[in-house]
């Protein structure tokens, strides 16, 4: 139990907590209230309603004083982990964004040097472009060339079977040919 002026308190009795702060100012009421007992022993009872009522005041104040230094320590210690691990985000993203950047250059001089590619190659496709129409067209040509040569050929050999069969002979007829040959 403090002792404050003369004064036992049990401790939590004006708060939850007893700060240092409150303490200190206890310390001080407690001895201005001691001094004016000794001068004014009249006023005892308004001088103690005046001590409840300032250590009451002092009591909330100091409560709402807020966390302890070791609740501060760990909330500080939280923030700075925090911070480590936000900075490291932001280096692994810089890292990142680097690579990126990279690939982005090497993918855009890849672009430029493929389009410089096609350039250069449009001049061929024009040409094969052209060499495969004029491959249609010969093979247009060569098809109707050798259907008409195929026409061609079966009108020789209708005519050479006519001829054929014209200069068969015919049974029952005889002719000049046939009878020198026989006479022989």
């Amino acid at each position: 139990m403090p002792i404050v002026a003369g004064w036992t308190f049990p401790v939590g009795t004006f708060g939850i907590f007893v700060t240092p702060h409150a303490v200190e100012l206890v310390t001080v009421v407690g001895t201005v209230i001691a001094r004016f007992r000794e001068v004014s022993t009249i006023m005892s009872d308004y001088t103690k309603a005046f001590a409840v009522v300032v250590l009451s005041v002092l009591g909330i104040w100091g409560c709402a004083q807020g966390p302890t230094a070791s609740a501060s320590l760990e909330k500080i210690k939280q923030l700075e982990q925090k911070i480590t691990r936000l900075e490291d985000d932001f280096r692994a993203a810089t890292a990142a964004r680097d690579q990126f950047r990279k690939k982005l250059t090497e993918a855009e001089r890849l672009v430029a040097d493929l389009r410089a590619e096609v350039e250069a190659l449009r001049p061929v496709v024009a040409e094969r472009d052209e060499l495969r129409n004029q491959l249609k067209v010969r093979t247009a040509e060569r098809d109707q060339v050798t259907q008409q040569f195929e026409s061609f050929r079966k009108s020789l050999k209708e005519l050479v079977g006519q001829m054929e069969s014209a200069t068969k002979p015919q049974p029952g007829v005889t002719t000049v040919s046939n009878a020198k040959n026989s006479n022989r």
